[in-house]
């Protein structure tokens, strides 16, 4: 009698366990389905897509997406039809948050529709216009810099060059950080002409692919190179010496003084884990009691 029991019971206990692994195993298999799903299905809307190097034959598009993904241009004079893939890349698009795609062999002054590709989302079809054909050109010297990320150069992002009554200029950063914007075709905002002056103030504003920003104003007409870092926002047009590079590091707002202003902004970056890189007096990678050590010394030695 027992064995006949022991029969029935050792397959139910046999039967039970097995129910509740594979039901502990099909709860964990949905779960991962839903991670790898919501994965991959993070909106990569292209945004901020912006037109810049408006020319006759050609345009520039540049746009960002929230993380890094294949991306590339469509475009027609009708339906978008053709496709450019980002300037950096030679054949299938590279992953990045940062793009940016030059569209050549364009007719003058033809409107074209075009819209960004990225992944399984696309941005609104849009339009741009081509300019009109100039045979001018001026003799301005390209405006070339490089960008530090900290101590290093900064190995992706764009530069945005905004010079007034002008259309935005735009280049994507190369080897070692450097960056190189012509002047010699860039066109006014009517896009009938090209620049023929190039005295006055520009703004150069370099996007990493991370988000963060570098700003400068500049006197145009300079030959010197550019020389930014990453979380800086410099005015170069009163500074004698080398362009992008700050006077005197300790004055951090700016004002030709090294003061208990300086101070304070120290102190506001105090043990943060995100902090104005120019608080990090002493590069360390963080902003604690040595930085204020060292701002005090400076504010102690210009007051004397």
């Amino acid at each position: 009698m027992n064995s006949l029991l022991d029969r029935f019971r050792i397959p139910t206990l046999l039967g039970l366990a097995i129910i509740i692994l594979g039901t502990a195993t099909g709860v964990y298999l949905v779960l991962q389905n839903q991670t790898i799903t919501s994965q991959a299905t993070i909106d990569n809307t292209p945004q901020k897509v912006t037109i810049s190097n408006i020319t006759d034959t050609s345009v520039t598009i540049s746009w960002q997406t929230p993380s890094k993904i294949g991306s590339f241009v469509s475009f027609g004079t009708t339906s978008p039809n053709q496709t450019v893939v980002d300037d950096r890349d030679t054949s299938a698009p590279i992953p990045r948050t940062d793009h940016v795609a030059t569209i050549r062999n364009l007719t003058p002054q033809t409107s074209y529709n075009y819209k960004v590709v990225a992944g399984k989302f696309n941005s609104a079809i849009l339009t741009f216009q081509t300019a009109a054909t100039s045979q001018s050109q001026n003799n301005f010297k390209p405006v070339t810099g490089t960008v530090l990320d900290d101590t290093q150069p900064l190995e992706e992002g764009l530069v945005f060059l905004t010079i007034p009554g002008a259309i935005t200029q735009v280049a994507p950063i190369k080897s070692l950080g450097s960056f190189i914007i012509p002047l010699s075709f860039v066109r006014t905002e009517g896009l009938v002409d090209i620049i023929s002056s190039n005295t006055g103030v520009a703004n150069l504003t370099v996007a990493s692919d991370d988000g963060r920003v570098a700003t400068a104003i500049f006197n145009l007409n300079s030959e010197e190179p550019l020389i930014l870092k990453i979380g800086q926002n410099l005015d170069l047009t009163q500074r004698p010496g080398q362009l992008g590079v700050m006077v005197n590091k300790f004055d951090l707002n700016e004002d030709g003084q090294v003061s208990t202003a300086d101070y304070a902004i120290v102190n506001k970056n105090l043990g943060k884990k995100s902090f104005e890189i120019k608080t990090d007096l002493n590069e360390d990678k963080k902003v604690d009691k040595k930085d204020l050590n060292l701002i005090l010394a400076e504010i102690k030695k210009n007051s004397k």
